[in-house]
């Protein structure tokens, strides 16, 4: 019936489940409030991020866990795109 919504899923394999997961993890624990816009952007059909939240990217504890995961953030996240 053309009045019933029919929602249309994305499917993904367990292993293309599983590194974005860890990308939402690696991006969740450097506190990238951005990126994860950007990744689910990218990754789920329709997402529009809220533009209107508060972005933690920014924040003082933001910078201080850069410093601790910094380098290791952006070498994680180049290893699994690689993939």
């Amino acid at each position: 019936h053309p009045l019933i919504y029919k929602a249309v899923e994305t499917r993904w394999s367990l292993a293309e489940l599983e590194l974005v997961l860890q990308k939402i993890k690696v991006l969740a624990a450097a506190r990238d409030t951005l990126g994860l816009k950007r990744l689910l952007q990218q990754r789920l059909a329709g997402y529009v991020p809220d533009l209107n939240a508060e972005d933690h990217s920014s924040s003082p504890l933001e910078a201080d866990v850069r410093s601790d995961v910094g380098s290791s953030t952006v070498v994680a996240l180049d290893a699994m795109n690689r993939r």
